[in-house]
Protein backbone atom coordinates (compact mmCIF):
# COMPACT_ATOMS: atom_id res chain seq x y z
CA UNK A 1 0.00 0.00 0.00
CA UNK A 2 1.13 3.56 -0.68
CA UNK A 3 0.39 4.59 2.89
CA UNK A 4 2.70 1.91 4.32
CA UNK A 5 5.49 3.07 1.98
CA UNK A 6 4.91 6.64 3.11
CA UNK A 7 5.18 5.70 6.78
CA UNK A 8 8.38 3.73 6.25
CA UNK A 9 9.87 6.57 4.21
CA UNK A 10 9.08 9.13 6.91
CA UNK A 11 10.61 6.89 9.59
CA UNK A 12 13.79 6.42 7.57
CA UNK A 13 14.07 10.11 6.71
CA UNK A 14 13.71 11.23 10.32
CA UNK A 15 16.23 8.71 11.63
CA UNK A 16 18.79 9.53 8.93
CA UNK A 17 18.42 13.26 9.57
CA UNK A 18 19.04 12.81 13.27
CA UNK A 19 21.99 10.48 12.81
CA UNK A 20 23.51 13.01 10.42
CA UNK A 21 23.04 15.74 13.02
CA UNK A 22 24.94 13.64 15.57
CA UNK A 23 27.92 13.44 13.27
CA UNK A 24 27.88 17.15 12.50
CA UNK A 25 27.26 18.54 16.00
CA UNK A 26 28.14 17.56 19.54
CA UNK A 27 24.88 16.28 21.03
CA UNK A 28 24.18 14.38 24.27
CA UNK A 29 24.31 10.62 23.67
CA UNK A 30 23.81 7.87 26.22
CA UNK A 31 23.96 4.10 25.97
CA UNK A 32 22.55 1.78 28.62
CA UNK A 33 22.87 -2.00 28.83
CA UNK A 34 20.87 -3.95 31.39
CA UNK A 35 21.39 -7.66 32.04
CA UNK A 36 19.12 -9.82 34.19
CA UNK A 37 20.18 -13.28 35.34
CA UNK A 38 17.67 -15.40 37.24
CA UNK A 39 18.06 -18.81 38.89
CA UNK A 40 15.09 -20.73 40.26
CA UNK A 41 13.90 -24.11 41.41
CA UNK A 42 10.32 -25.34 41.73
CA UNK A 43 9.76 -28.56 43.59
CA UNK A 44 7.68 -30.16 46.29
CA UNK A 45 10.71 -31.12 48.34
CA UNK A 46 14.22 -29.75 48.68
CA UNK A 47 15.77 -26.40 48.00
CA UNK A 48 18.96 -26.82 45.98
CA UNK A 49 20.25 -27.21 43.35
CA UNK A 50 18.71 -24.59 41.09
CA UNK A 51 17.12 -26.25 38.08
CA UNK A 52 16.22 -23.27 35.92
CA UNK A 53 18.31 -20.40 34.54
CA UNK A 54 17.23 -17.48 32.36
CA UNK A 55 18.96 -14.36 31.13
CA UNK A 56 17.69 -11.30 29.35
CA UNK A 57 19.60 -8.27 28.12
CA UNK A 58 18.37 -4.81 27.15
CA UNK A 59 20.18 -2.16 25.12
CA UNK A 60 19.04 1.45 25.09
CA UNK A 61 20.43 4.21 22.90
CA UNK A 62 19.45 7.82 23.65
CA UNK A 63 20.40 10.93 21.72
CA UNK A 64 18.84 14.39 21.66
CA UNK A 65 19.38 18.02 20.85
CA UNK A 66 17.28 19.95 23.35
CA UNK A 67 14.20 21.50 21.80
CA UNK A 68 15.06 20.22 18.34
CA UNK A 69 14.99 16.42 18.10
CA UNK A 70 15.14 13.14 20.02
CA UNK A 71 16.10 9.60 18.98
CA UNK A 72 15.53 6.46 21.09
CA UNK A 73 16.39 2.88 20.10
CA UNK A 74 15.63 0.00 22.51
CA UNK A 75 16.28 -3.67 21.87
CA UNK A 76 16.44 -6.82 23.97
CA UNK A 77 17.76 -10.35 23.82
CA UNK A 78 17.44 -13.53 25.84
CA UNK A 79 19.02 -16.94 25.95
CA UNK A 80 21.55 -17.17 23.11
CA UNK A 81 21.87 -13.36 22.82
CA UNK A 82 20.04 -12.91 19.55
CA UNK A 83 18.92 -9.29 19.51
CA UNK A 84 15.34 -8.47 18.59
CA UNK A 85 14.36 -5.72 16.19
CA UNK A 86 14.55 -2.46 18.17
CA UNK A 87 11.74 -0.42 19.56
CA UNK A 88 12.14 3.08 18.19
CA UNK A 89 11.01 6.61 18.81
CA UNK A 90 12.06 9.78 16.98
CA UNK A 91 10.83 13.31 17.46
CA UNK A 92 11.49 16.39 15.36
CA UNK A 93 10.40 19.83 16.54
CA UNK A 94 9.92 22.17 13.59
CA UNK A 95 7.95 25.00 15.20
CA UNK A 96 4.99 25.34 15.09
CA UNK A 97 4.67 21.61 14.29
CA UNK A 98 6.06 18.67 16.26
CA UNK A 99 6.53 15.33 14.45
CA UNK A 100 6.75 11.97 16.23
CA UNK A 101 7.33 8.51 14.83
CA UNK A 102 7.41 5.37 16.95
CA UNK A 103 6.91 1.63 16.69
CA UNK A 104 8.15 -1.86 17.42
CA UNK A 105 6.48 -1.76 20.85
CA UNK A 106 7.80 1.63 21.99
CA UNK A 107 5.46 3.35 24.48
CA UNK A 108 5.18 7.13 24.40
CA UNK A 109 3.25 7.05 27.67
CA UNK A 110 0.23 8.74 29.19
CA UNK A 111 1.06 12.31 28.25
CA UNK A 112 0.80 11.48 24.55
CA UNK A 113 -2.69 9.94 24.56
CA UNK A 114 -5.72 11.74 23.11
CA UNK A 115 -9.15 10.41 23.95
CA UNK A 116 -12.74 11.52 24.27
CA UNK A 117 -14.22 11.64 27.82
CA UNK A 118 -16.03 8.29 27.50
CA UNK A 119 -12.98 6.69 25.80
CA UNK A 120 -15.06 5.54 22.84
CA UNK A 121 -11.96 6.06 20.70
CA UNK A 122 -8.53 6.05 22.32
CA UNK A 123 -5.56 7.34 20.34
CA UNK A 124 -3.31 5.23 22.55
CA UNK A 125 -3.71 1.55 23.34
CA UNK A 126 -4.82 0.81 26.89
CA UNK A 127 -6.49 3.93 28.30
CA UNK A 128 -7.35 4.10 31.99
CA UNK A 129 -7.45 0.73 33.74
CA UNK A 130 -8.57 1.06 37.37
CA UNK A 131 -8.37 -2.69 38.05
CA UNK A 132 -5.08 -3.61 36.42
CA UNK A 133 -3.37 -0.26 37.09
CA UNK A 134 -2.18 -0.15 33.50
CA UNK A 135 -2.73 3.57 33.16
CA UNK A 136 -2.55 5.28 29.81
CA UNK A 137 -0.19 3.93 27.17
CA UNK A 138 0.50 4.79 23.56
CA UNK A 139 2.54 2.00 22.03
CA UNK A 140 2.66 0.24 18.68
CA UNK A 141 3.29 -3.48 18.25
CA UNK A 142 6.31 -4.96 16.50
CA UNK A 143 6.02 -4.65 12.75
CA UNK A 144 3.86 -1.52 13.04
CA UNK A 145 4.57 2.19 13.18
CA UNK A 146 2.84 5.51 13.82
CA UNK A 147 3.64 8.98 12.54
CA UNK A 148 2.05 11.92 14.34
CA UNK A 149 2.08 15.68 13.90
CA UNK A 150 0.78 18.05 16.58
CA UNK A 151 0.10 21.75 16.15
CA UNK A 152 -2.39 24.53 16.85
CA UNK A 153 -4.90 26.19 14.55
CA UNK A 154 -6.63 29.30 15.93
CA UNK A 155 -6.08 28.10 19.53
CA UNK A 156 -7.42 24.62 18.74
CA UNK A 157 -5.14 21.70 19.65
CA UNK A 158 -4.76 19.35 16.67
CA UNK A 159 -3.11 15.92 16.40
CA UNK A 160 -2.94 13.99 13.13
CA UNK A 161 -1.76 10.36 13.15
CA UNK A 162 -0.93 7.80 10.49
CA UNK A 163 -0.92 4.24 11.87
CA UNK A 164 0.60 1.62 9.59
CA UNK A 165 -1.03 -1.64 10.71
CA UNK A 166 0.14 -3.97 7.94
CA UNK A 167 0.32 -4.16 4.14
CA UNK A 168 -3.45 -4.60 4.10
CA UNK A 169 -4.62 -1.75 6.32
CA UNK A 170 -3.58 1.71 7.51
CA UNK A 171 -5.42 4.10 9.82
CA UNK A 172 -5.60 7.87 9.51
CA UNK A 173 -6.68 9.65 12.68
CA UNK A 174 -7.28 13.26 13.66
CA UNK A 175 -8.00 14.72 17.09
CA UNK A 176 -8.96 18.29 17.93
CA UNK A 177 -10.20 20.23 20.94
CA UNK A 178 -11.00 23.88 21.59
CA UNK A 179 -11.49 25.68 24.93
CA UNK A 180 -14.57 27.85 25.27
CA UNK A 181 -15.27 30.01 28.32
CA UNK A 182 -17.31 27.34 30.11
CA UNK A 183 -16.48 24.14 28.27
CA UNK A 184 -14.09 22.26 26.01
CA UNK A 185 -15.44 20.85 22.77
CA UNK A 186 -13.72 18.50 20.39
CA UNK A 187 -13.84 15.48 18.17
CA UNK A 188 -11.95 12.50 16.79
CA UNK A 189 -12.05 11.01 13.30
CA UNK A 190 -10.57 7.57 12.55
CA UNK A 191 -10.46 6.32 8.96
CA UNK A 192 -9.46 2.74 8.23
CA UNK A 193 -8.01 2.52 4.69
CA UNK A 194 -7.98 -1.06 3.41
CA UNK A 195 -6.56 -2.74 0.30
CA UNK A 196 -10.15 -3.92 -0.25
CA UNK A 197 -12.08 -0.67 -0.67
CA UNK A 198 -15.29 -2.36 0.49
CA UNK A 199 -13.69 -2.69 3.94
CA UNK A 200 -12.87 1.00 4.34
CA UNK A 201 -14.41 2.45 7.52
CA UNK A 202 -14.77 5.85 9.19
CA UNK A 203 -15.53 6.45 12.87
CA UNK A 204 -16.47 9.92 14.14
CA UNK A 205 -16.83 10.97 17.79
CA UNK A 206 -17.73 14.38 19.17
CA UNK A 207 -17.39 15.36 22.81
CA UNK A 208 -17.83 18.14 25.36
CA UNK A 209 -16.28 18.65 28.80
CA UNK A 210 -17.51 21.18 31.36
CA UNK A 211 -17.91 21.87 35.07
CA UNK A 212 -21.24 22.34 36.82
CA UNK A 213 -21.37 23.12 40.53
CA UNK A 214 -17.96 21.61 41.24
CA UNK A 215 -18.68 18.46 39.21
CA UNK A 216 -16.61 17.75 36.10
CA UNK A 217 -18.83 16.29 33.37
CA UNK A 218 -17.84 14.84 30.02
CA UNK A 219 -20.07 13.45 27.29
CA UNK A 220 -19.17 11.61 24.08
CA UNK A 221 -21.22 10.35 21.15
CA UNK A 222 -20.15 8.81 17.86
CA UNK A 223 -20.84 6.48 14.97
CA UNK A 224 -18.89 4.25 12.58
CA UNK A 225 -19.62 4.03 8.87
CA UNK A 226 -18.61 1.95 5.86
CA UNK A 227 -19.94 -0.30 3.10
CA UNK A 228 -19.39 -3.32 5.36
CA UNK A 229 -21.39 -1.76 8.25
CA UNK A 230 -25.16 -2.17 8.29
CA UNK A 231 -26.66 -0.27 11.22
CA UNK A 232 -26.05 -0.80 14.97
CA UNK A 233 -23.09 1.55 14.63
CA UNK A 234 -23.54 4.08 17.46
CA UNK A 235 -21.79 4.57 20.82
CA UNK A 236 -22.21 7.16 23.57
CA UNK A 237 -21.21 7.77 27.16
CA UNK A 238 -21.12 10.20 30.04
CA UNK A 239 -18.57 10.51 32.86
CA UNK A 240 -18.55 12.69 35.96
CA UNK A 241 -16.25 13.25 38.90
CA UNK A 242 -15.99 15.60 41.84
CA UNK A 243 -13.42 16.33 44.54
CA UNK A 244 -14.65 16.91 48.07
CA UNK A 245 -12.93 18.00 51.27
CA UNK A 246 -10.27 19.92 49.37
CA UNK A 247 -9.46 16.97 47.14
CA UNK A 248 -9.13 14.37 49.88
CA UNK A 249 -12.25 12.52 48.66
CA UNK A 250 -12.87 11.82 44.96
CA UNK A 251 -16.12 10.40 43.57
CA UNK A 252 -16.48 9.20 39.98
CA UNK A 253 -19.24 7.72 37.87
CA UNK A 254 -19.57 6.69 34.24
CA UNK A 255 -22.01 5.07 31.85
CA UNK A 256 -20.94 3.92 28.37
CA UNK A 257 -22.99 2.08 25.75
CA UNK A 258 -21.71 0.67 22.46
CA UNK A 259 -23.63 -0.96 19.63
CA UNK A 260 -21.98 -3.94 18.03
CA UNK A 261 -20.83 -2.39 14.74
CA UNK A 262 -19.11 0.56 16.39
CA UNK A 263 -16.38 -1.83 17.54
CA UNK A 264 -13.33 -2.06 15.24
CA UNK A 265 -11.39 -5.26 15.91
CA UNK A 266 -8.36 -4.07 13.90
CA UNK A 267 -7.87 -0.69 15.55
CA UNK A 268 -4.88 -0.33 17.84
CA UNK A 269 -7.10 0.09 20.91
CA UNK A 270 -9.26 -2.93 20.02
CA UNK A 271 -7.87 -4.96 22.93
CA UNK A 272 -8.89 -2.24 25.36
CA UNK A 273 -12.35 -1.91 23.84
CA UNK A 274 -12.72 -5.71 24.05
CA UNK A 275 -11.12 -6.07 27.49
CA UNK A 276 -12.51 -6.93 30.89
CA UNK A 277 -11.73 -3.42 32.09
CA UNK A 278 -14.44 -2.14 29.80
CA UNK A 279 -17.00 -4.14 27.86
CA UNK A 280 -16.23 -7.81 28.45
CA UNK A 281 -17.18 -9.83 31.50
CA UNK A 282 -14.05 -11.28 33.13
CA UNK A 283 -14.84 -14.92 32.37
CA UNK A 284 -16.56 -14.50 29.02
CA UNK A 285 -14.88 -15.48 25.78
CA UNK A 286 -12.92 -12.87 23.84
CA UNK A 287 -15.59 -12.89 21.14
CA UNK A 288 -18.25 -11.86 23.66
CA UNK A 289 -16.63 -8.45 24.04
CA UNK A 290 -16.65 -7.60 20.34
CA UNK A 291 -20.34 -6.85 19.95
CA UNK A 292 -22.95 -4.78 21.71
CA UNK A 293 -21.90 -3.92 25.27
CA UNK A 294 -22.32 -1.42 28.07
CA UNK A 295 -20.57 -0.36 31.24
CA UNK A 296 -21.68 1.30 34.49
CA UNK A 297 -18.96 2.10 37.04
CA UNK A 298 -18.82 4.02 40.32
CA UNK A 299 -15.57 4.75 42.15
CA UNK A 300 -15.03 6.37 45.54
CA UNK A 301 -11.50 7.10 46.77
CA UNK A 302 -10.47 8.55 50.11
CA UNK A 303 -6.97 9.94 49.62
CA UNK A 304 -6.64 12.00 52.76
CA UNK A 305 -4.56 15.13 53.07
CA UNK A 306 -1.28 13.22 52.69
CA UNK A 307 -2.12 11.45 49.40
CA UNK A 308 -4.36 13.87 47.53
CA UNK A 309 -1.69 14.70 44.96
CA UNK A 310 -1.25 11.02 44.03
CA UNK A 311 -2.60 9.60 40.72
CA UNK A 312 -6.11 8.40 41.52
CA UNK A 313 -6.06 5.07 39.73
CA UNK A 314 -2.86 3.68 41.21
CA UNK A 315 -2.82 5.19 44.66
CA UNK A 316 -3.60 1.74 46.12
CA UNK A 317 -1.65 -0.88 44.20
CA UNK A 318 -2.05 -4.39 45.60
CA UNK A 319 0.73 -5.99 43.54
CA UNK A 320 3.51 -3.43 43.13
CA UNK A 321 6.00 -2.89 45.98
CA UNK A 322 7.48 0.24 44.38
CA UNK A 323 4.44 2.54 44.38
CA UNK A 324 3.90 1.87 48.09
CA UNK A 325 6.71 4.26 48.93
CA UNK A 326 4.57 7.13 47.61
CA UNK A 327 1.74 6.28 50.01
CA UNK A 328 2.08 8.84 52.81
CA UNK A 329 -0.98 8.02 54.90
CA UNK A 330 -4.23 6.01 55.00
CA UNK A 331 -6.16 5.64 51.74
CA UNK A 332 -9.28 3.69 50.80
CA UNK A 333 -11.02 2.92 47.54
CA UNK A 334 -14.23 1.17 46.50
CA UNK A 335 -15.27 0.32 42.92
CA UNK A 336 -18.61 -1.06 41.73
CA UNK A 337 -18.80 -2.03 38.07
CA UNK A 338 -21.50 -3.68 35.99
CA UNK A 339 -20.60 -4.86 32.49
CA UNK A 340 -22.80 -6.52 29.90
CA UNK A 341 -21.32 -8.14 26.81
CA UNK A 342 -23.13 -10.44 24.39
CA UNK A 343 -23.10 -13.32 26.88
CA UNK A 344 -26.37 -14.20 28.57
CA UNK A 345 -25.89 -12.38 31.87
CA UNK A 346 -24.23 -9.16 33.06
CA UNK A 347 -21.29 -9.24 35.45
CA UNK A 348 -21.05 -7.34 38.72
CA UNK A 349 -17.57 -6.62 40.05
CA UNK A 350 -16.86 -5.19 43.50
CA UNK A 351 -13.42 -4.02 44.61
CA UNK A 352 -12.35 -2.75 48.04
CA UNK A 353 -8.82 -1.48 48.71
CA UNK A 354 -7.06 -0.08 51.75
CA UNK A 355 -3.48 0.84 52.54
CA UNK A 356 -1.23 3.08 54.58
CA UNK A 357 2.28 3.84 55.75
CA UNK A 358 2.74 2.48 59.26
CA UNK A 359 6.28 3.66 59.99
CA UNK A 360 7.65 6.75 58.34
CA UNK A 361 9.80 5.70 55.39
CA UNK A 362 9.95 2.13 56.68
CA UNK A 363 6.74 0.09 56.48
CA UNK A 364 3.87 0.18 53.99
CA UNK A 365 1.02 -2.24 53.24
CA UNK A 366 -1.91 -2.44 50.83
CA UNK A 367 -4.73 -5.01 50.68
CA UNK A 368 -7.43 -5.63 48.07
CA UNK A 369 -10.61 -7.71 47.95
CA UNK A 370 -12.21 -8.52 44.58
CA UNK A 371 -15.56 -10.18 43.95
CA UNK A 372 -16.97 -11.21 40.55
CA UNK A 373 -20.62 -12.22 40.27
CA UNK A 374 -21.93 -13.54 36.94
CA UNK A 375 -24.84 -15.95 36.57
CA UNK A 376 -23.37 -17.15 33.25
CA UNK A 377 -19.90 -18.26 34.44
CA UNK A 378 -16.98 -17.19 36.59
CA UNK A 379 -14.33 -19.80 35.73
CA UNK A 380 -12.95 -22.69 37.74
CA UNK A 381 -10.35 -22.86 40.52
CA UNK A 382 -8.49 -26.03 41.55
CA UNK A 383 -10.85 -28.24 39.56
CA UNK A 384 -14.06 -26.66 40.89
CA UNK A 385 -16.22 -24.94 38.27
CA UNK A 386 -17.52 -21.75 39.85
CA UNK A 387 -21.28 -21.47 39.93
CA UNK A 388 -21.71 -17.70 39.87
CA UNK A 389 -19.29 -16.01 42.30
CA UNK A 390 -15.53 -15.78 42.58
CA UNK A 391 -13.35 -14.06 45.19
CA UNK A 392 -9.77 -12.85 45.38
CA UNK A 393 -7.94 -11.41 48.38
CA UNK A 394 -4.41 -10.13 47.85
CA UNK A 395 -1.92 -7.71 49.32
CA UNK A 396 1.66 -6.53 49.43
CA UNK A 397 3.87 -5.10 52.19
CA UNK A 398 7.30 -3.48 52.07
CA UNK A 399 9.67 -2.94 54.98
CA UNK A 400 12.86 -0.92 54.61
CA UNK A 401 15.86 -2.18 56.57
CA UNK A 402 17.64 1.17 56.87
CA UNK A 403 16.99 1.40 60.63
CA UNK A 404 18.89 -1.81 61.28
CA UNK A 405 21.88 -0.60 59.31
CA UNK A 406 21.07 -2.32 56.01
CA UNK A 407 20.90 0.68 53.69
CA UNK A 408 19.30 -0.01 50.27
CA UNK A 409 17.91 -3.34 51.53
CA UNK A 410 14.19 -4.04 52.00
CA UNK A 411 11.76 -6.92 52.47
CA UNK A 412 8.69 -7.52 50.29
CA UNK A 413 5.83 -9.81 51.25
CA UNK A 414 2.96 -10.78 48.94
CA UNK A 415 -0.24 -12.72 49.59
CA UNK A 416 -2.83 -13.94 47.07
CA UNK A 417 -5.91 -16.10 47.76
CA UNK A 418 -8.69 -16.98 45.30
CA UNK A 419 -11.78 -19.15 45.70
CA UNK A 420 -15.04 -20.17 44.08
CA UNK A 421 -17.79 -22.71 44.73
CA UNK A 422 -20.05 -24.90 42.62
CA UNK A 423 -22.60 -25.15 45.41
CA UNK A 424 -21.14 -28.33 46.88
CA UNK A 425 -17.36 -27.90 46.81
CA UNK A 426 -15.06 -24.92 47.14
CA UNK A 427 -11.94 -24.63 45.05
CA UNK A 428 -9.16 -22.36 46.18
CA UNK A 429 -5.55 -21.38 45.59
CA UNK A 430 -3.20 -19.43 47.79
CA UNK A 431 0.26 -18.03 47.25
CA UNK A 432 2.72 -16.61 49.78
CA UNK A 433 5.87 -14.81 48.62
CA UNK A 434 8.76 -13.35 50.58
CA UNK A 435 11.62 -11.46 48.93
CA UNK A 436 14.81 -9.81 50.13
CA UNK A 437 15.86 -6.95 47.84
CA UNK A 438 19.01 -4.92 47.44
CA UNK A 439 18.61 -2.02 45.04
CA UNK A 440 21.12 0.77 44.59
CA UNK A 441 22.03 2.66 41.46
CA UNK A 442 22.88 0.17 38.74
CA UNK A 443 22.63 -3.00 40.80
CA UNK A 444 19.62 -5.03 41.91
CA UNK A 445 19.69 -8.35 43.76
CA UNK A 446 16.49 -10.22 44.64
CA UNK A 447 16.27 -13.44 46.64
CA UNK A 448 12.78 -14.88 46.84
CA UNK A 449 10.69 -17.75 48.12
CA UNK A 450 7.14 -18.58 47.01
CA UNK A 451 4.83 -21.26 48.34
CA UNK A 452 1.71 -21.97 46.23
CA UNK A 453 -1.05 -24.40 47.26
CA UNK A 454 -4.25 -25.46 45.50
CA UNK A 455 -7.10 -27.11 47.39
CA UNK A 456 -6.93 -30.18 45.13
CA UNK A 457 -3.17 -30.70 45.68
CA UNK A 458 -1.67 -32.71 48.53
CA UNK A 459 1.38 -30.51 48.97
CA UNK A 460 2.35 -26.94 48.15
CA UNK A 461 4.72 -26.12 45.32
CA UNK A 462 7.68 -24.20 46.66
CA UNK A 463 9.88 -22.05 44.45
CA UNK A 464 13.11 -20.30 45.35
CA UNK A 465 14.78 -17.78 43.08
CA UNK A 466 17.76 -15.47 42.87
CA UNK A 467 17.90 -12.57 40.44
CA UNK A 468 20.85 -10.34 39.57
CA UNK A 469 20.28 -7.18 37.53
CA UNK A 470 23.11 -4.95 36.32
CA UNK A 471 23.05 -1.70 34.36
CA UNK A 472 26.02 -0.28 32.54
Amino acid sequence: MKSSLMVKSVVLAMVLAMVASMAAFAVPISVEVQSIFKFSRSSQEGVLPFTSFSNTHEFRFRASDSGKWTLHLDTAASGAIQWNAPKFRAQLIATPVTFDVWGGGYDLGAASVNTDPAALIVMGSAAMRPFAFGGMTNNVAAGQAKVRSTFKVADANIAAVVHYLNNQRTYLEAYGDYNLDAATIGGIVRAGIDADEDLNTTAVVGFVKTEVGGVNIGGSAGARFGDSIDGDNVAFGIVADTKLQDGALVLQGEYVNRQKNFYDDQAHDAGYQNGTERFRNAYSSAADGKGEANLIRFTGTWLGEANKTRPLHNVLHATDYAVLTNLKGPAFQAIVQRTKDVSEEPELKLVARAGTRFLENNLWAVGELNMWKDEARVGSIAGVAGKDTRYQLRGVARYNLNDVGWNNWFLVGKFDYSSTSDGDETGSTRSLTGELWYESGKVRIVNGFTSAKASNADKPTNTISAEFRLKF
